[in-house]
Protein backbone atom coordinates (compact mmCIF):
# COMPACT_ATOMS: atom_id res chain seq x y z
CA UNK A 1 0.00 0.00 0.00
CA UNK A 2 1.66 3.29 -1.12
CA UNK A 3 0.72 6.73 0.29
CA UNK A 4 -0.78 9.39 -2.01
CA UNK A 5 -0.01 13.06 -1.28
CA UNK A 6 -3.22 15.05 -1.36
CA UNK A 7 -2.71 18.53 0.15
CA UNK A 8 -0.70 20.62 2.61
CA UNK A 9 -1.69 22.23 5.91
CA UNK A 10 0.00 25.27 7.43
CA UNK A 11 1.48 24.85 10.92
CA UNK A 12 3.26 28.05 11.96
CA UNK A 13 5.81 28.72 9.23
CA UNK A 14 6.09 25.10 8.19
CA UNK A 15 4.27 23.36 5.42
CA UNK A 16 3.24 19.99 6.81
CA UNK A 17 2.18 17.41 4.20
CA UNK A 18 -1.05 15.58 4.88
CA UNK A 19 -0.77 12.08 3.47
CA UNK A 20 -3.89 10.15 2.60
CA UNK A 21 -3.52 6.39 2.59
CA UNK A 22 -5.52 4.56 -0.05
CA UNK A 23 -7.89 2.28 1.82
CA UNK A 24 -7.16 -1.42 1.78
CA UNK A 25 -10.23 -3.56 2.16
CA UNK A 26 -10.12 -6.84 4.02
CA UNK A 27 -9.55 -9.84 1.82
CA UNK A 28 -12.55 -12.01 1.10
CA UNK A 29 -10.43 -15.06 1.91
CA UNK A 30 -11.09 -16.80 5.22
CA UNK A 31 -8.32 -19.39 5.08
CA UNK A 32 -4.54 -19.48 4.66
CA UNK A 33 -3.30 -22.69 3.04
CA UNK A 34 -6.62 -24.29 3.98
CA UNK A 35 -6.43 -23.21 7.65
CA UNK A 36 -8.95 -20.79 9.16
CA UNK A 37 -7.58 -17.26 9.56
CA UNK A 38 -7.26 -15.89 13.11
CA UNK A 39 -5.58 -12.55 12.29
CA UNK A 40 -6.82 -10.53 9.28
CA UNK A 41 -4.61 -7.50 8.67
CA UNK A 42 -7.18 -5.99 6.33
CA UNK A 43 -9.53 -5.72 9.32
CA UNK A 44 -6.88 -4.06 11.49
CA UNK A 45 -6.25 -7.15 13.59
CA UNK A 46 -2.81 -7.68 15.16
CA UNK A 47 -0.69 -10.79 15.62
CA UNK A 48 -0.41 -12.28 19.10
CA UNK A 49 2.28 -14.21 20.93
CA UNK A 50 0.47 -17.49 20.30
CA UNK A 51 -0.06 -19.67 17.24
CA UNK A 52 -1.52 -17.28 14.66
CA UNK A 53 -2.88 -17.78 11.15
CA UNK A 54 -2.22 -14.40 9.56
CA UNK A 55 -3.81 -13.12 6.35
CA UNK A 56 -2.33 -10.08 4.65
CA UNK A 57 -3.81 -7.70 2.11
CA UNK A 58 -3.29 -7.17 -1.61
CA UNK A 59 -1.10 -4.16 -0.77
CA UNK A 60 2.51 -4.00 0.38
CA UNK A 61 2.41 -5.58 3.84
CA UNK A 62 5.01 -5.71 6.60
CA UNK A 63 4.23 -8.74 8.78
CA UNK A 64 6.02 -9.79 11.97
CA UNK A 65 5.07 -13.33 12.95
CA UNK A 66 6.03 -12.87 16.63
CA UNK A 67 6.36 -15.98 18.83
CA UNK A 68 4.45 -19.21 18.27
CA UNK A 69 4.25 -21.55 15.29
CA UNK A 70 2.63 -19.09 12.89
CA UNK A 71 1.18 -19.49 9.41
CA UNK A 72 1.34 -16.38 7.21
CA UNK A 73 -0.24 -15.71 3.81
CA UNK A 74 0.74 -12.25 2.55
CA UNK A 75 -1.27 -12.41 -0.71
CA UNK A 76 -0.36 -9.99 -3.55
CA UNK A 77 1.92 -6.97 -3.22
CA UNK A 78 5.59 -6.49 -2.42
CA UNK A 79 5.53 -7.88 1.10
CA UNK A 80 8.01 -8.19 3.95
CA UNK A 81 7.57 -11.13 6.34
CA UNK A 82 9.79 -11.66 9.37
CA UNK A 83 9.62 -14.85 11.41
CA UNK A 84 10.28 -15.11 15.13
CA UNK A 85 10.41 -17.85 17.76
CA UNK A 86 8.72 -21.06 16.71
CA UNK A 87 8.43 -22.92 13.43
CA UNK A 88 6.75 -20.50 11.06
CA UNK A 89 5.32 -21.12 7.59
CA UNK A 90 5.47 -17.96 5.50
CA UNK A 91 3.95 -17.55 2.02
CA UNK A 92 4.74 -14.38 0.12
CA UNK A 93 2.24 -14.75 -2.72
CA UNK A 94 2.73 -12.81 -5.95
CA UNK A 95 4.98 -9.76 -5.99
CA UNK A 96 8.56 -9.01 -4.98
CA UNK A 97 8.65 -10.33 -1.42
CA UNK A 98 11.31 -10.26 1.29
CA UNK A 99 10.97 -13.19 3.72
CA UNK A 100 13.32 -13.82 6.64
CA UNK A 101 13.37 -16.80 8.98
CA UNK A 102 14.35 -16.68 12.64
CA UNK A 103 14.56 -19.39 15.29
CA UNK A 104 12.91 -22.72 14.63
CA UNK A 105 12.38 -24.82 11.52
CA UNK A 106 10.71 -22.37 9.13
CA UNK A 107 9.21 -22.60 5.66
CA UNK A 108 9.81 -19.70 3.28
CA UNK A 109 7.68 -19.78 0.11
CA UNK A 110 8.27 -16.82 -2.16
CA UNK A 111 5.60 -17.50 -4.75
CA UNK A 112 5.86 -15.89 -8.20
CA UNK A 113 7.97 -12.74 -8.43
CA UNK A 114 11.54 -11.63 -7.72
CA UNK A 115 11.95 -12.51 -4.04
CA UNK A 116 14.59 -12.34 -1.32
CA UNK A 117 14.46 -15.47 0.85
CA UNK A 118 16.74 -15.71 3.87
CA UNK A 119 17.00 -18.70 6.20
CA UNK A 120 18.44 -18.54 9.70
CA UNK A 121 19.86 -20.95 12.29
CA UNK A 122 17.07 -23.54 12.14
CA UNK A 123 16.37 -26.40 9.76
CA UNK A 124 14.62 -24.20 7.22
CA UNK A 125 13.04 -25.04 3.87
CA UNK A 126 13.13 -22.41 1.12
CA UNK A 127 10.76 -22.76 -1.84
CA UNK A 128 11.55 -20.39 -4.70
CA UNK A 129 8.73 -19.65 -7.12
CA UNK A 130 8.96 -18.53 -10.71
CA UNK A 131 11.08 -15.38 -10.84
CA UNK A 132 14.59 -14.14 -10.14
CA UNK A 133 15.11 -15.01 -6.48
CA UNK A 134 17.99 -14.29 -4.10
CA UNK A 135 18.39 -17.18 -1.67
CA UNK A 136 20.49 -17.00 1.49
CA UNK A 137 20.84 -20.15 3.58
CA UNK A 138 21.83 -18.19 6.68
CA UNK A 139 24.07 -19.53 9.43
CA UNK A 140 22.36 -22.92 9.75
CA UNK A 141 23.75 -26.09 8.19
CA UNK A 142 20.50 -27.97 7.55
CA UNK A 143 18.61 -25.52 5.35
CA UNK A 144 17.13 -26.91 2.13
CA UNK A 145 16.08 -25.27 -1.12
CA UNK A 146 13.20 -27.19 -2.67
CA UNK A 147 11.96 -26.98 -6.27
CA UNK A 148 9.47 -29.80 -5.72
CA UNK A 149 6.21 -28.97 -7.42
CA UNK A 150 7.74 -27.11 -10.36
CA UNK A 151 6.55 -28.31 -13.75
CA UNK A 152 9.95 -28.57 -15.44
CA UNK A 153 13.41 -29.71 -14.46
CA UNK A 154 15.93 -27.33 -12.90
CA UNK A 155 19.67 -26.84 -13.06
CA UNK A 156 21.25 -25.57 -9.84
CA UNK A 157 24.92 -25.00 -9.07
CA UNK A 158 25.99 -24.11 -5.53
CA UNK A 159 29.53 -23.54 -6.79
CA UNK A 160 28.76 -19.97 -7.88
CA UNK A 161 27.10 -17.00 -6.18
CA UNK A 162 26.20 -15.39 -9.48
CA UNK A 163 22.59 -15.40 -10.64
CA UNK A 164 21.98 -18.46 -12.82
CA UNK A 165 19.21 -19.66 -15.10
CA UNK A 166 17.73 -22.52 -13.09
CA UNK A 167 14.64 -23.13 -15.20
CA UNK A 168 12.53 -21.33 -12.57
CA UNK A 169 14.09 -17.93 -13.24
CA UNK A 170 17.56 -16.54 -12.53
CA UNK A 171 18.26 -17.49 -8.93
CA UNK A 172 21.34 -16.88 -6.78
CA UNK A 173 22.48 -18.93 -3.77
CA UNK A 174 24.54 -18.10 -0.68
CA UNK A 175 25.18 -20.51 2.20
CA UNK A 176 22.95 -23.31 0.88
CA UNK A 177 23.85 -26.94 1.62
CA UNK A 178 20.88 -28.98 0.39
CA UNK A 179 18.67 -28.96 -2.70
CA UNK A 180 15.58 -30.97 -3.66
CA UNK A 181 14.82 -31.24 -7.36
CA UNK A 182 11.59 -31.68 -9.29
CA UNK A 183 9.76 -34.69 -10.70
CA UNK A 184 11.58 -34.08 -13.98
CA UNK A 185 15.21 -34.26 -15.17
CA UNK A 186 17.34 -32.13 -12.83
CA UNK A 187 21.02 -31.22 -12.64
CA UNK A 188 22.27 -30.41 -9.11
CA UNK A 189 25.92 -29.38 -8.63
CA UNK A 190 27.56 -29.03 -5.23
CA UNK A 191 30.32 -26.82 -3.90
CA UNK A 192 33.32 -27.68 -1.72
CA UNK A 193 31.17 -28.07 1.42
CA UNK A 194 28.96 -30.99 2.49
CA UNK A 195 25.94 -31.17 0.21
CA UNK A 196 22.66 -33.05 0.47
CA UNK A 197 20.89 -33.56 -2.86
CA UNK A 198 17.59 -35.28 -3.54
CA UNK A 199 16.75 -35.60 -7.21
CA UNK A 200 13.17 -36.78 -7.01
CA UNK A 201 11.55 -38.50 -9.94
CA UNK A 202 13.06 -38.13 -13.40
CA UNK A 203 16.50 -38.87 -14.84
CA UNK A 204 18.69 -36.69 -12.62
CA UNK A 205 22.38 -35.86 -12.56
CA UNK A 206 23.77 -35.08 -9.09
CA UNK A 207 27.34 -33.89 -8.56
CA UNK A 208 28.69 -33.78 -5.00
CA UNK A 209 32.19 -32.42 -5.69
CA UNK A 210 34.10 -31.67 -2.45
CA UNK A 211 33.59 -32.90 1.14
CA UNK A 212 31.32 -35.70 2.41
CA UNK A 213 28.20 -35.53 0.28
CA UNK A 214 24.87 -37.37 0.35
CA UNK A 215 23.22 -37.87 -3.01
CA UNK A 216 19.83 -39.54 -3.44
CA UNK A 217 18.39 -40.16 -6.88
CA UNK A 218 14.95 -41.66 -6.15
CA UNK A 219 13.02 -43.08 -9.15
CA UNK A 220 14.35 -42.74 -12.68
CA UNK A 221 17.64 -43.70 -14.29
CA UNK A 222 19.93 -41.37 -12.36
CA UNK A 223 23.62 -40.46 -12.54
CA UNK A 224 25.32 -39.71 -9.21
CA UNK A 225 28.88 -38.41 -8.93
CA UNK A 226 30.37 -38.27 -5.44
CA UNK A 227 33.66 -36.45 -6.01
CA UNK A 228 36.23 -36.16 -3.21
CA UNK A 229 35.99 -37.52 0.35
CA UNK A 230 33.58 -40.11 1.78
CA UNK A 231 30.25 -39.85 -0.01
CA UNK A 232 26.93 -41.70 0.30
CA UNK A 233 25.10 -42.42 -2.95
CA UNK A 234 21.55 -43.82 -3.13
CA UNK A 235 20.30 -44.74 -6.57
CA UNK A 236 16.68 -45.56 -5.76
CA UNK A 237 14.50 -47.39 -8.26
CA UNK A 238 15.61 -47.48 -11.87
CA UNK A 239 18.87 -48.33 -13.61
CA UNK A 240 21.30 -45.93 -11.97
CA UNK A 241 24.97 -45.06 -12.45
CA UNK A 242 26.86 -44.38 -9.21
CA UNK A 243 30.38 -42.93 -9.39
CA UNK A 244 32.13 -42.52 -6.06
CA UNK A 245 35.35 -40.71 -6.95
CA UNK A 246 38.19 -40.52 -4.44
CA UNK A 247 37.52 -41.36 -0.80
CA UNK A 248 35.75 -44.20 1.03
CA UNK A 249 32.29 -44.10 -0.48
CA UNK A 250 29.07 -46.00 0.29
CA UNK A 251 26.70 -47.15 -2.45
CA UNK A 252 23.02 -48.11 -2.24
CA UNK A 253 21.71 -49.16 -5.60
CA UNK A 254 18.07 -49.82 -4.83
CA UNK A 255 15.84 -51.72 -7.23
CA UNK A 256 16.84 -51.98 -10.87
CA UNK A 257 20.08 -52.86 -12.65
CA UNK A 258 22.70 -50.41 -11.40
CA UNK A 259 26.26 -49.57 -12.37
CA UNK A 260 28.72 -48.75 -9.59
CA UNK A 261 32.25 -47.39 -9.96
CA UNK A 262 34.64 -46.19 -7.27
Amino acid sequence: MRPRLTTYAVSGLLLVPIVALAPVSASAATTCQGVAVTVNLGKGEAATGGRDVILGTNGDDVIYAMSGDDLVCALAGDDTIVGADGSDRMYGGSGADNISASLGADLLDGGPGNDILKASVGKDVIRPGMGNDRIDGGSGTQDRVSYAGHTRGVRVSLATRAAQATGAGKDSFIGVEAVTGTSYADVLIGDLEENYFYGGRGTDRLYGRGDNDRLRGDSGNDYLYGGDYADHLWGGSGSDHLYGGTGSDSFYGGSGTDYVSQ
